[in-house]
């Protein structure tokens, strides 16, 4: 148990500064693009200052995660339908996702301040939604089974990270972020599927 439990903070602590690390990279890419007379010091100091508020933005997420529940409980409460409350914490998602994208490879430094107010609330949607979708659309006794694959998917898709790395030093985060971009556009494809399974529902009803 002390093992599991010493790998699973070892596993947190490496997420947040695979994270911290690649914000980094990203903001310094947008500094050197949006002024092409600053300095490599100039940018790197200044890629200090916003990685340090990015940091502390990122703290106050534990008060952005309830946002969603708050949402889901709003919905439930007045339609009664979980298709329809899942539907919206899956748009919401994904358009922060797609949002957040977006501004990432936005040619403005000012602009990735209220950048990192959207990863925050992005990261913190994304979490609680995928497992409010498992609670309340699946028996709770299968919880543990579909949280823990949500979770292996989750890792091969962190493993995948390791390659854009690479990529990243072959064409550079502008490309990278773009690519990324398009990619979380697709994602739309979910709450559309969501939205087409609740319209066949309420029919039937």
């Amino acid at each position: 148990m002390a093992i599991s439990s010493f790998t699973k903070k070892l596993k947190n602590l490496f997420s947040v500064y695979w994270y911290l690390a690649s914000v980094g990279g990203s903001i310094t890419e947008t500094i050197r693009r949006s002024d092409e007379n600053v300095t490599s010091e100039e940018a790197l100091e200044l890629t200090d200052q916003m990685t340090t508020v990015f940091g502390v933005i990122q703290s106050l997420a534990i008060f952005l995660a309830p946002i969603n529940g708050i949402i889901i409980d709003q919905v439930l409460s007045k339609t009664s339908n979980k298709y329809l409350a899942i539907l919206i914490s899956a748009t919401c998602c994904n358009v922060l996702g797609v949002t957040f994208s977006f501004l990432e490879v936005a040619n403005s430094v000012e602009l990735q301040y209220v950048t990192m107010v959207v990863s925050a609330l992005h990261r913190a949607f994304t979490f609680s939604c995928h497992t409010a979708l498992i609670g309340i659309l699946f028996p709770h006794h299968h919880f543990g089974k579909l949280f823990g694959v949500s979770q292996a998917f989750s890792a091969i898709a962190s493993f995948m990270v390791d390659y854009a790395f690479r990529l990243e030093h072959v064409v550079g985060f502008y490309q990278v972020n773009t690519w990324t971009a398009f990619t979380q556009v697709a994602m739309m494809y979910h709450p559309i599927v969501c939205y087409l399974e609740y319209r066949q529902r309420l029919q039937k009803d």
